[in-house]
Formats: structure tokens, sequence, C-alpha cells
């Protein structure tokens, strides 16, 4: 079998800019519109429209780098185009990894456009692999993005063996809604020694029956609690970050309006945290050798690839009609709890 190389499954999301934080601190913006100037404000909010911070300015070219920006922990970019096709357009954006320095895949999932030309709000949604390896500085870190939520959707078992770390005197709220199947450990090891030479099924099948069916009410219950708006900004996190995740926000952003070519792409920026996901994950394929399996020969689970979510999506909507259609039917949301989430996550 052909190794696969994690970031040959990346697919960079369409997005009209995107920005990444260098080694020294200082941004880097890249933007696919073309203007005569392009002024970049840094902002402490996404939703503020007082850019008094210029962190750039350049003309004509489709890439800038700011200077450091020590005084916001969390900075928002306000690109303005000036002159030429794009004249006028204001996009703002943010930097979708964060700069966790123990933190597994933690992302932001603003930024997409829906099909009828809206976009997710910056800042409100965010997901992530597990929290028990955070270190000090990045519970500080995390205090700053104001977390109302935190949803951990691993198993009972994974919970105790690895607690999550939050900030002391957090005054969120964590609930957890384990997203894991209710087969038991002797059949879940059958099925793994079965398909162990189709793990793209077995991926499959995790998604659609596991996750999907088996837990469709404690979807719908983490659903109706984000579309109440105390309880954003939110998280939603796994062991790694990839698939319970990765099934959930491809959900929200499905409902959302997003097309799946953008809600696949984001799923595979997981292959850019492989090597962290490889960590986390080192025991659970440790534990293969129990039934005769060399962790070796699973290092397919630990991919996002595109085909797995593209199936997913195919088969809700088979049976259901759409993802709203999943989510009042078997997850039990209400058309009122839908609206909500569509009029306060997108722009």
């Amino acid at each position: 079998m052909p190794v696969v190389v994690p970031e040959s499954l990346v697919i960079e999301p369409a997005v009209a800019v995107r920005v990444a934080r260098l080694a020294d601190g200082r941004f880097q913006l890249w933007w696919r519109d073309e203007a005569d100037q392009v002024e970049i404000f840094a902002l402490t909010e996404p939703e503020s429209r007082e850019m008094k911070q210029l962190a750039a300015a350049v003309g004509g070219r489709q890439t800038a780098v700011t200077p450091a920006l020590p005084g916001l922990a969390r900075p928002y970019f306000a690109v303005q185009f000036s002159g030429g096709p794009a004249d006028g357009r204001r996009v703002v954006v943010a930097e979708r990894f964060l700069p966790l320095r123990s933190g597994l895949n933690f992302r932001d999932i603003g930024g997409y456009r829906t099909g009828d030309g809206r976009e997710v709000r910056w800042g409100q949604v965010y997901r992530s692999g597990s929290l028990a390896g955070l270190v000090d500085a990045d519970l500080a870190y995390l205090d700053q993005l104001g977390l109302r939520l935190v949803c951990d959707l691993r198993s009972p078992r994974e919970v105790k063996r690895a607690p999550d770390r939050l900030p002391a005197g957090w005054g969120g709220e964590w609930v957890a809604r384990p997203l894991s199947s209710q087969v038991g450990g002797r059949e879940q090891a059958r099925l793994l020694r079965q398909q162990r030479h189709e793990l793209d099924k077995l991926l499959r099948r995790m998604y659609t029956q596991d996750i999907l069916e088996e837990n469709a009410r404690s979807i719908g219950d983490m659903f109706t609690r984000l579309g109440q708006a105390e309880n954003r900004p939110a998280l939603f996190h796994c062991a790694a970050g990839k698939d319970r995740t990765g099934v959930m926000v491809a959900l929200l952003l499905a409902m959302l309006g997003v097309p799946d070519e953008t809600i696949v792409a984001d799923y595979t920026l997981s292959n850019l945290a492989h090597g962290a996901i490889e960590q986390v994950m080192r025991r659970e394929l440790r534990q293969a050798l129990w039934v005769g399996i060399r962790p070796s020969q699973l290092s397919s689970l630990l991919l996002a690839n595109p085909e797995t979510l593209r199936f997913t999506l195919t088969a809700v909507r088979e049976k259901y009609g759409s993802v709203s259609g999943y989510l009042r039917q078997a997850a039990g949301v209400s058309e009122e709890v839908i609206d909500r989430l569509r009029e306060g996550l997108l722009a």
C-alpha cells in the first residue's frame, strides 16, 4: 500500500483573504482580489468598524506582511481595497490555526462564505483536539477568547484518562456529549480485524452510523445549546479534532449554507496537524496490537481524507433530504434553533 503524505490531502479553502502568523510574530496576508491600493487595519474585535491601527499599506500586490502586534493576543484584520476591480471591498480575517503552544488542531471556523453571499462570523465557533495537554500560557490565551461553552465529544473513558484543562476561574459551561460508538469493545475489535484492509470503509461507517445515527440526540442538544447567544463563543473538541469534531463542524457549516467544497476543504486542514494527531493517538494505536494488528496498518485512520467527508454528506442527504433535514428529523433540532443559528453565526 503506497504511503500517503498527509499534506497531499490538504485542500486550501477558497477564501477572499487568508492570514498566517510568522515565527517572528508578524502576520502574512494573501488575497485574490485586485486593487490599486490595499490597506490592512488591526482590530481587537471582528465586528468593529473602527480601523485605527494601520498594520500595512501596499500598492497593487496580493500579499503583505504586517509588523508584530504584541498588544493584540487575538488580532483580526480589516483589509480595505481601493481602486481597481475590488474597489470599496472590505474583508475581515483572522488566523485560522490559533497559536497554542501545546494545543492540538485548534481552529476558528469563521470567514467561510455561504452560497447566498453571507459569511460565517469569526471568533464564534472553534474546533480542536484534546485540551488535556494545555500549558499555562495556553490557558491564559484561551481565557482571552471569552469562551462560554466547551463541548467535549470524547468517550467517558477518554475524558477520565485525560481530562480537559481550562482556565482557572473560568465562568463558562463544560458539557460532555460523547459521539462514540454504542458497540462494545469486543465488537469494535472484530470490526477492526475484519476491515483492517478497508479502513476507509471503517471510517465511513463510523461517521454515518456511530456518530450521526447512534448519537443524533447528542448532536441535537449541542446545536440547541449553540443556538443560544449566551453560549457563544463555543468550542467543540474530541481527541484529535478530526473525526467527531469534523463531522459536527461539517453539519454546522452545511446547515449555515457553506458549499460542500469549502466544508471538505476545512476538514482536510486537520492533515496539517498530522504530527500532533499521531502523538496523541499513539496509545490508541498501540492497543490494536491486542487484536493482532500493527499500528502502522492503521495509519490511514489518522488522515482526513476528503472522500470520507464527501461520502458522509452524500449519505445524510440521501437519507434525510438535506443536512437541515437530518437535524430536524434525527437530532430533534427545531426550526427556530436553526433560524437563530443562521442569524447569530452569519454576517
